[in-house]
């Protein structure tokens, strides 16, 4: 056989290359697709351990919202309780919205925690019969409590829609 021979043999023919870019097409749109899936998938799905778990650690955090009928050793044990049911969630955590649902369950314990605080506060300052801190106290009370209950039941109703 000569070149010119082999050069005028056609390897490619318009159908093959036709059929190979269809190939092409449906094994990219099939990688696409895929990753769309993981990515919704890593958006919106709470993994069903984290669920379990998380719907524990928000059990444990409600039950400190009592905090007038709660003894100071009573409210520390069942906030170290509490603690420990997040970090059994933190070990369930695999998507990123397992992660947001721990944050927001650590933020609902913190704010807990700093309102049982700023209820301590309170009454040691009521205790002592400082007249210009009751005022302060009266003061800061008219601004910060409102937020405070917003937002702590902003992040227990989100949690609860999100867990139940």
């Amino acid at each position: 056989m000569k070149v010119r021979e082999l050069l005028q043999i056609e390897i490619w023919s318009k159908r093959t290359v036709r059929k190979i870019f269809v190939g092409l097409g449906i094994i990219f749109g099939i990688f696409v697709l895929g990753l769309v899936f993981l990515f919704l998938a890593e958006q919106c799905w709470i993994t069903p351990r984290e669920r379990a778990a998380a719907r524990v650690a928000l059990a444990q955090i409600d039950a400190l919202q009592n905090l007038n009928s709660v003894s100071d050793g009573d409210f520390d044990a069942m906030a170290d309780q509490a603690t420990a049911k997040l970090r059994n969630a933190a070990h369930e955590m695999w998507t990123r919205r397992d992660r947001r649902i721990f944050s927001e369950l650590m933020a609902y314990l913190y704010v807990t925690e700093v309102a049982r605080d700023d209820m301590q506060g309170r009454k040691s300052t009521q205790q002592r019969h400082f007249p210009l801190a009751a005022i302060m106290d009266r003061v800061l009370n008219q601004k910060l409590d409102p937020q405070g209950i917003e937002l702590k039941g902003s992040l227990r109703s989100e949690l609860h829609k999100a867990l139940d």
